[in-house]
């Protein structure tokens, strides 16, 4: 814990001089031993100007950012012996000094109060403070922490102009220390190096000026050898550190702000001949084996004239990294010719000397890669002429190679690791710490590191700047992959003023910052990416020179073109040209999971992906992190990410205990909380100060007609400065504020700031002491603003309004903003008020300032002076707390923004990291469909380590009771990296299931030993690295228990005017007495007591509220108070008693939300309650936290023990890492006090039962007839909304117990997308939760709690479902009495009407049904149960002339960024879209975020029509980024397709025939990148027409047009193919033309023919007359040869074959075939004689010729044929079309290429699924036509395990990726064709190991060479065997 305090406003004004090229500070001061500065009198802050600092470094030079700082260099230690170098211990080394420890210290508050003296020699510092180095001031002591994410942090105080530093408050700490050099390091050069100085500072020794430096996270060195003693004699070096400078415009990044001298200071002794660089590469070959070792050393000479010219050697010499095994047999030697030495301290700091080469070759050498860092050591030493070893040192070596590989022919890209996909499993990370903030220490790294490696995090993104260098090399040793950023982040710069990017001043600062991280870095093989920078550019900025980040990224690729470089606000790539892009690898923030899939399976996006920061983990958060996971896993491109963040940004600060004062406000009774202080008022009354005072907003209508007044007397501290402050207001955004604005002014608004304001500058005597009046009225459009009962100013709103017109209206707040933070009032206020209407400017000027003549308008008022004032301490139980934004006093801040991380701010595990660990496990297993069996696929992720390295056992549980169990053999485990096989879990036991029992098949995989990463929490040997569970399903042998009636007793009932009591003893037998207490108003149990003694106080009640997560939304009012809400219907409690039931139905509804809801209590006779919640929310409800009960447990109820998912906390999207089984904890444990900010928190998903008992067992069960989710706190969740800490929120003696069907997801919208729909409560739904409470009356074993949680609670109830015309009900519940049937008229036949059926519970169960007689109608059912209890259900039938998507259950509902909406925009906004350029608004509807999907199930609803008007929402800017294509689905073929639907003021009609269709989907896809994509479905509905008398042709769609290649050579031709959708278009025939015939020219058939250098288009329009067409563009090249040959004419045989051909087309008789076929017949002969004709008809222009005379044969159409009235039409056949399928023996085909004569078809699945044998084809007949069998398509025969031989026909070119994937007995494949086949990625993973390959003796060898590297690339079997035969069977 560390204090805050300011020590001191002094102000200097300083003059300057330049002194060795840099601004030195010279005035008079104290030289008294205090350290105090010179003062030349205090001045105000306004007072403070910055002009006279300029001109110096830190204040406004931007191209100055260094004076005499050394290059940069990689970081290394010179040592005296190999010995030492190998252990590499800096504090063994005699050249290596540390200056780190104590150092004296003053602190001044700005740049004018800084101390100009204290450098100098004879200056005495004896008085001044210690403070420890490293350390940030802030925690010593000094100043204060600030946070702001975007916003620079000097904002609030002042906003200097542009790229100059602030100087009103701008800390400046004067550091100093003595020290002494060793003797030995005489005649030495002397370096001291400052590892981390935020954010500029200045340096001398002894008095003289050294150097400058910026870049606050890189090494600042600097050569000090000229100004110090002789060694043994003491020095002293002074430094003097700005908290911000013109440096800080590229530092702002989203941590808390903190400065000084943070990380180590040490000097360092060099020769004066040194190494000054090393630079070690490691190359792979091409088949990543063996290696060359390659090392770059600088010499650099010092000032040794003798040596200039000299022969001198580098050797280097390898090792294991044991340091004793060599490598090498001889070392690397390396001549290096010394240089000369530079002159001046600038010249030499500028030179990093001459640069030598060598390189040498290691065989084989062991591979780094994350999961095995194998490391060597470089031994590397500098020796002169005579072999004399002048300088030692190591550096560590990892061999791995960084590249890229195509992965598929679209050309799209992965990034690969010694071979092989790297996958990212990484989190951002900032340095921090609660109890030090930046200056964290080496065991913080090495805590942080093996926790990543213990959690299954292998890579970090050091955000935003580079990290301590000590992560780095632990990095190395561990295994975790480093995507190294420079420190370049300038946020709302670059926003606001596009800084850096758009000005060229900034290019050499961040050119600097860049080479800085780079040549510091490059040697540590776990660096594998170089990041440019972040959030520092957000436009697109020409690639040259003037832009800073094109420039970093060329010298990068120059530098180290081995990594790959990122950027994500650029992302600009030229295939195949690195120095054209700006990066090698596309990276994004915080996408949703559909617009990540929607990048990577784009195959126009040819750069690998990765998510730059995602899952943002705010609060409790992590929301859908699996799916995130799924699509990595699923698609080779995409490459994981970096999750935000690692660690909560906090410092831990003391808990100040506080005094709450409340005040009545004497006219409307309203009693106020604050918290602050009572000061003295303006007439020996009182008032408040440094807090603000928040109302009762329910209370307090201030909405008014005939205007409004707000009045406030107010008093500035004394160090008021002119920031944004409050005095009265009720929000921004509809509310009204009187306040000081961020410009300094007063401000005033009603109905919201978008109206208009007033502003008036503040008069000069408003901080003279004195107490001064403001008075703001509106009225109409007019605004005036009176100061001291004089007007100030006067202005015009835009329009009228009502003042306060929200229909949600927040809490009226004094003193501070209502909804913004940061904005608190510094000074007092005495009385303020709210008035109704316009006070006259005589009330306004009445100096008796009451407010009598308008007491009867006061809305609300306060005065101190007369009001009532109480006061209540704070005595919390902490010591101290976790401070975010706003804790230290700061006005401008971001709150709790910087508490992202998945570790806690004291670093202990979140429950987030165990989501973590489970999603990023690096061994996965798979159920595909026999795990019920004993059957599991194992998938080893890992990409160097067989998993036989680990231990693999699995459980089997019936509930939680084993039942089986063992281990997989080492034959088993033998699973190499990157493969997967299927395997038989050993004496896996036959399972006799229960209804209503778990089965649950664990797998875990466990350490063999302890791993070098072992620590706190995982890494020993038998830790668990991963797991998986899966809920098997069997079908049930035996019935579920049900609730026994043989030992219960009767109930008895008795009512009375108030409340309904029920009592009854808990057994016949010794039972207990129990008594059940429902209040009548409410309709809730208030008194549960068992044996007198009190179980539960209050309720269940409706819950639909939460304490909201950093990511949630708003949630309305009245649904947060649904309790108290709940209004009974008329008659809205019965009161059904049997012998030993009684069944109370409470009806009712929450009416300001206008939803129903309606509780059922069955209480038995042995004391249980069986309680059923039904709930059907409005849209009027807005977001829903969850749908459950709550109910207050009585105090002593401690013990909490669970049967579900923990033991962490886990919600419905984060519990993959939770596992099920039985908890036991207590409810004071429950609580997580950890989060920085009090929120939801506790719950726990899967829950079967839940227990609260005290210390003798007694107690309750809780349990559910399906999975519930729950959670026990002494907290209640409004309380847990309320404060802004933990240790602030009240504790209750009770315990809150929440019981819910299901809570909203967790999702990512604090900074990303919403929880995914199916996570989402959806309005309109009808949910039902039926659960039981059961009394514990003594000591009960969790297997007694199990066997009764196993009885169903529904076993009182007489029905399961309910069906009409023979289909069940979607939504049926047992809560719900009453259905609508909804028919469309006239999709019924008249007269028939829907027969209603029943589910029963049990043969015991009587029913009468009373069917409906008519439509509309209504059918009745009556079922009493075996209990007795009797349900009345009704089904009423309607009739309707349109059924709106909106309205319907949705089947699927995957949304995009939002959750798909019903009737409103995703934004909030009513409905609406542009129509022909005007907005439209619509009442229904759907609104989804591109990319997102739904579906609804049209089976037996009789629909035929599906209309809608589609477009993007008009509530988004026109003309903006959206841009998407609309699909429809059905049944899953594509019925329309509308694409590219863009933001431009159009929408489009769409009407199609869903007449056949079962299950429609409407899809939005990203037509571009994911940019504002809202996409709405207006009046979105189905309809029927049950006659149809001109039928609506079917119109096509859409076309999309083809060809085998874009670019031509002049003269080639290719065909085009033109795909028609839909495929039930009545006209598919297109029309074929050119945009450009000089270039271009295509005949009427598609073929195409280059004719000249150029481009065009070539367009297939539709014939059937809607407009529709498709194109491609073809380029024509000029031919590379010169001079250009004579076009070989086409063989004789060819030629032939065309004249044959023709003669046997003209025999034809043209009167017996349709005018339209003839026609296309005689213009291809036409054509085909032309070419016959020309002597130099090439090859490809005969074969065009002889296709389109045999096409048009083909076609032709007989006259009979087409005009006979026998229905037996036979025209000649159709060339099938593109997508067309049969099957042949068991395999289905595809058309790939529509062409009578060169059709092509691919073979994609195997229909005959049980067939061992399969051959494809070498052609295939399709219709009347022989097409070749040219591919395998992707995903072909996947997952075939039935599949053990392929015969590969003659014309297969290709074989798609995955095609026999885990075809896993699949032992032999035979080719039977001759050339090379490419193979797609995976094509071969997991077929059998015993794979044998056989090929035609004629195939070449180099051919099969080339086959076997393509199979093995493809993951067959390295052990594959490959023969030739001489005959292919």
């Amino acid at each position: 814990m560390k204090k805050f305090c300011k020590k001191g406003i002094g102000v200097v004004l300083a003059a300057t001089m330049a002194t060795g090229g840099m601004a030195v500070y010279a005035s008079e001061a104290t030289k008294d031993g205090s350290g105090a500065a010179g003062i030349s009198g205090e001045a105000a802050l306004e007072e403070v100007d910055g002009s006279q600092f300029a001109g110096e470094e830190w204040y406004d030079q931007r191209a100055t950012f260094q004076v005499n700082r050394e290059k940069a260099h990689t970081s290394f230690t010179s040592f005296q012996t190999v010995e030492d170098a190998k252990v590499r211990d800096k504090s063994n080394s005699p050249f290596y000094q540390l200056l780190s420890g104590q150092w004296k210290f003053e602190f001044a508050e700005n740049p004018a109060g800084r101390n100009t003296e204290f450098y100098k020699n004879d200056y005495d510092v004896s008085n001044w403070d210690d403070i420890t180095v490293p350390a940030n001031w802030q925690t010593e002591g000094y100043d204060h922490p600030k946070y702001t994410d975007t916003r620079l942090p000097w904002e609030g105080v002042e906003i200097p102009e542009l790229g100059v530093a602030p100087v009103k408050y701008n800390p400046v700490g004067s550091y100093r220390r003595d020290f002494t050099t060793p003797e030995d390091w005489d005649g030495k050069e002397v370096f001291v190096s400052f590892q981390g100085v935020e954010s500029a500072f200045y340096v001398w020794v002894n008095g003289e000026p050294v150097g400058y430096s910026e870049d606050s996270y890189t090494a600042a060195e600097f050569d000090i050898s000229k100004y110090l003693n002789a060694p043994g004699e003491q020095n002293n070096i002074s430094v003097q550190v700005y908290r911000w400078s013109d440096g800080s415009y590229l530092e702002d990044q989203d941590f808390i702000r903190l400065s000084g001298i943070f990380r180590d200071v040490n000097l360092y002794s060099k020769a004066k001949v040194e190494m000054r660089d090393l630079f070690v590469k490691t190359d792979l070959d091409k088949n990543y084996k063996d290696a060359t070792l390659t090392l770059d050393a600088d010499i650099r000479n010092l000032g040794d004239d003798t040596a200039a010219g000299k022969k001198y050697t580098v050797s280097a010499d390898l090792y294991k990294i044991d340091g004793k095994t060599k490598v090498w047999s001889e070392p690397m030697v390396i001549e290096a010719t010394v240089p000369a030495a530079k002159e001046s301290v600038a010249e030499k700091a500028d030179d990093k000397g001459a640069t030598f080469r060598g390189s040498k070759q290691v065989t084989n050498p062991d591979k780094w890669f994350a999961d095995t860092p194998n490391l060597y050591m470089l031994l590397v030493q500098l020796k002169d002429e005579n072999g004399n070893v002048i300088e030692t040192t190591v550096q560590r070596v990892g061999f791995r190679k960084i590249s890229k590989a195509d992965i598929n022919e679209a050309g799209q890209e992965q990034v690969q690791i010694n071979g092989e996909k790297i996958m990212f499993r990484g989190t951002n990370r900032h340095e921090t710490d609660d109890q030090d903030g930046r200056a964290i220490s080496k065991e913080d790294i090495t805590t942080d590191l093996k926790m990543m490696k213990q959690f299954n995090v292998n890579a970090i993104r050091t955000s935003h700047y580079p990290n301590n260098p000590y992560m780095y090399g632990l990095a190395d040793e561990l295994g975790i992959y480093i995507c190294d950023e420079t420190n370049a982040e300038s946020h709302i710069g670059a926003t606001s003023s596009n800084i850096p990017s758009g000005y060229p001043i900034w290019n050499t600062s961040v050119m600097d910052r860049t080479q800085n991280m780079v040549e510091r870095d490059k040697n540590h093989p776990s660096v594998v990416i170089w990041s440019l920078g972040n959030e520092a550019t957000y436009q697109a900025y020409n690639m040259d020179e003037n832009y800073c980040f094109y420039n970093s990224t060329q010298w990068i690729l120059q530098r180290d073109p081995s990594r790959i470089r990122k950027y994500e606000r650029d992302n600009r790539y030229t295939k195949g040209d690195r120095t054209k892009s700006m990066v090698d690898i596309y990276s994004s923030q915080y996408w949703g999971v559909d617009s990540v899939k929607s990048q990577v399976t784009n195959t126009g996006n040819k750069l690998p992906y990765i998510q730059s920061e995602y899952a943002h983990a705010m609060g409790n958060a992590l929301g859908n992190f699996k799916e995130y996971w799924d699509i990595f896993r699923n698609y080779p491109n995409a490459q994981g990410g970096f999750i935000w963040d690692w660690i909560d940004q906090s410092v831990s600060t003391k808990v100040e205990n506080t005094t709450t004062y409340t005040i009545t406000d004497s006219n409307t009774g309203v009693a106020t909380k604050f918290d602050g202080k009572v000061t003295e008022g303006r007439n020996n009354t009182k008032a408040i100060q440094g807090t603000y005072a928040a109302t009762d907003s329910a209370k307090l209508a201030t909405n008014s007609t005939t205007g409004i007044t707000l009045d406030v007397w107010v008093k500035p501290s004394e160090n008021f400065t002119k920031s944004a402050q409050a005095f009265i207001s009720r929000g921004d955004s509809d509310g009204y504020n009187l306040q000081i604005d961020r410009y300094g002014k007063f401000e005033f608004f009603v109905d919201g700031w978008s109206g208009g304001t007033l502003s008036a500058d503040i008069p000069s005597d408003f901080t003279d002491g004195n107490w001064h009046r403001l008075t703001a009225t509106y009225i109409g459009t007019e605004y005036k603003l009176y100061y001291d009962g004089k007007q100030l100013a006067t202005g015009q709103r835009t329009n009228k309004t009502t003042c306060d017109a929200s229909s949600n209206p927040i809490d009226i707040t004094i003193g501070a903003s209502a909804d913004q933070s940061g904005r608190t009032f510094n000074g007092a206020i005495d009385r303020a008020a709210v008035i109704k209407g316009v006070m006259t400017e005589e009330q306004i000027q009445n100096t008796n300032d009451n407010l009598d003549a308008v007491k009867d308008n006061v809305a609300y008022s306060i005065d101190f002076g007369s009001a009532s004032i109480k006061s209540e301490g704070t005595n919390y139980k902490d010591s101290t707390y976790f401070a975010y934004g706003g804790d230290w006093g700061e006005t401008v801040n971001d709150n709790d923004f910087c508490a992202n991380g998945i570790l806690n701010a004291d670093r202990t595990p979140s429950a987030e990291l165990y989501e973590v660990k489970k999603v990023h496990q690096e061994v996965s297993f798979y159920d595909d469909g026999e795990a019920a069996n004993g059957k599991v696929r194992v998938v080893n992720e890992f990409l160097n380590t067989n998993l036989n390295k680990y231990n693999v056992s699995w459980t089997l549980k019936e509930d939680n009771k084993v039942i089986g169990s063992g281990q997989l053999s080492e034959e088993q485990k033998n699973i190499a990296p990157q493969a997967e096989a299927t395997v038989t879990l050993a004496n896996f036991p036959k399972v006799s299931a229960t209804a209503g029992s778990d089965y649950t098949l664990t797998l875990s995989v466990t350490l063999k030993e302890d791993a070098a990463w072992a620590g706190d929490y995982y890494g020993h040997e038998g830790d668990e690295i991963a797991f998986e569970e899966f809920d098997l399903a069997y079908t049930p042998e035996k019935a579920q228990p049900t609730i026994s009636a043989s030992d219960m007793d009767k109930v008895n009932v008795a009512e009375s005017d108030d409340a309904i009591t029920v009592t009854g003893k808990t057994s016949k037998t010794n039972g207990k007495a129990f008594e059940v207490v429902i209040d009548k108003a409410q309709g809730y149990i208030t008194s549960y007591k068992v044996d007198g003694k009190s179980l539960l106080e209050n309720g269940p009640v409706p819950n639909y509220y939460r304490a909201p997560v950093s990511n949630d939304p708003s949630f309305s009012t009245a649904m947060k108070n649904a309790a108290q809400n709940f209004t009974l219907d008329e008659n809205g409690i019965t009161v059904d008693k049997k012998d030993k039931v009684v069944n109370i139905h409470v009806s009712g509804s929450i009416p300001e939300v206008n939803t129903p809801n309606s509780i059922d209590y069955m209480i038995y006779g042995n004391g249980e309650i069986v309680v059923t919640n039904t709930v059907t929310p409005s849209a009027s409800a807005g977001n829903i936290a969850r749908i459950g009960m709550k109910m207050t447990v009585a105090k002593d109820y401690e013990k909490l023990t669970y049967y579900g998912n923990g033991p962490q906390a886990n919600y419905v999207d984060r519990n993959t890492g939770a596992k099920l089984g039985i908890y036991n904890s207590t409810v004071t444990e429950q609580f997580e006090k950890k989060y920085v900010k009090p929120q939801e928190n506790g719950n726990h998903t899967g829950v079967r039962w839940t227990a609260l008992t005290a210390e003798d067992g007694t107690g309750i069960l809780v349990s559910s007839d399906s999975e519930m989710e729950s959670g026990a706190l002494h907290y209640k969740a409004e309380d847990l909304a309320s404060y802004r800490h933990p240790y602030q929120v009240p504790v209750q003696e009770n315990t809150i117990l929440t019981v819910d069907l299901m809570q909203r997801g967790l999702g990512n919208a604090s900074c990303g997308p919403a929880p995914l729909s199916k996570y989402i409560i959806s309005a309109g739904k009808t949910y039902t939760q039926t659960f039981s409470i059961l009394p514990l009356t003594k000591q009960t074993s969790d297997e007694e709690k199990m066997v009764k949680s196993n009885e169903d609670v529904k076993s009182g109830m007489p029905l399961t479902g309910i069906k009409v015309n023979g289909k069940e009900l979607d939504n049926f519940s047992d809560g719900q009495n009453e259905y609508t049937y909804t028919l469309l008229r006239g999709s019924y036949e008249e007269g028939k009407v829907p027969q209603v059926e029943v589910i029963k519970k049990s043969n015991d169960v009587n029913v009468t049904i009373t069917q409906a007689t008519a439509v509309p109608g209504t059918a009745t059912i009556k079922a009493v149960s075996p209990f007795g209890v009797e349900k009345t259900y009704t089904i009423n039938f309607k009739v309707q002339d349109e059924l709106y998507v909106s309205d319907m259950d949705w089947t699927v509902d995957q949304g995009g960024y939002f959750e798909n909406t019903r009737d409103a925009c995703g934004c909030g906004n009513p409905m609406a879209v542009y129509v022909e350029g005007t907005k439209q608004s619509f009442d229904k509807g759907v609104a989804m975020h591109a990319p997102a999907e739904l579906g609804v199930n049209l089976e037996g609803k009789g629909v035929s029509r599906f209309t809608a008007r589609i477009g993007i929402s008009a509530d988004q800017t026109l003309g903006n980024k959206a841009d998407v294509n609309y699909v429809i689905k059905g049944d899953g073929k594509e019925l329309y397709r509308k694409d590219h639907v863009i933001s431009n003021g159009q929408s489009y009609l769409v009407d199609i025939d869903v007449s056949k269709v079962k299950d429609l989907r409407l899809i939005v896809e990203e037509g571009d990148a994911d940019y504002n994509d809202h996409a709405l479905w207006a009046d979105a509905k189905f309809t029927f027409q049950s006659e149809t008398p001109d039928p609506k042709p079917i119109k096509v769609a859409s076309i999309s047009v083809t060809a085998d290649k874009t670019e031509l050579t002049v003269g080639d031709t290719m065909q085009a193919a033109a795909a028609v959708l839909p495929e039930n278009a009545d006209n598919k025939e297109v029309t074929w033309t050119s945009s450009n015939e000089s270039a271009v020219t295509v005949n009427e058939s598609g073929l195409i023919k280059a004719i000249g250098v150029g481009s065009a288009d070539i367009i297939a329009t539709a014939k059937d007359g809607s407009g529709v067409t498709g194109k491609v563009t073809i380029t024509v090249k000029s031919k590379d040869i010169d001079p250009v040959p004579t076009p070989t004419p086409a063989p004789a045989e060819k030629v032939e074959e065309l004249n044959k051909a023709v003669k046997e087309a003209e025999s034809f008789k043209e009167a017996d075939y349709t005018a339209e076929s003839a026609g296309k017949l005689k213009a291809a002969l036409a054509e085909a004689k032309k070419v016959l004709e020309n002597k130099d008809a090439t090859e490809a222009e005969v074969n065009a010729a002889l296709k389109a005379v045999s096409d048009a044969k083909a076609a032709l159409v007989k006259k009979d044929d087409n005009n006979n009235n026998n229905g037996n039409n036979n025209p000649a056949p159709q060339v099938p079309a593109v997508g067309t399928t049969i099957t042949v023996k068991g395999v289905t085909y595809k058309v790939t290429k529509a062409d009578a004569v060169n059709g092509t078809v691919s073979a994609v699945k195997l229909k005959a699924t049980k067939k061992t044998k399969v051959t494809i084809q070498d052609t295939v007949k399709v219709g009347n036509y022989s097409f070749k069998v040219t591919t395998i398509g992707k995903n072909a025969f996947k997952n075939n395990k039935k599949l053990k031989s392929i015969v590969i026909g003659s014309n297969v070119k290709s074989i798609g990726s995955n095609a026999f994937s885990k075809a896993s007995k699949l032992s032999s494949v035979t080719f039977k064709g001759t050339k090379i086949v490419k193979v797609g990625r995976n094509a071969f993973k997991g077929t059998s190991s015993k794979m044998k390959v056989t090929v035609p003796k004629k195939m070449k060898s180099k051919t099969l060479r080339a086959l076997k590297k393509n199979l093995q690339k493809a993951k067959i079997s390295k052990k594959a065997t490959y023969n030739k035969v001489a005959k292919v069977k």
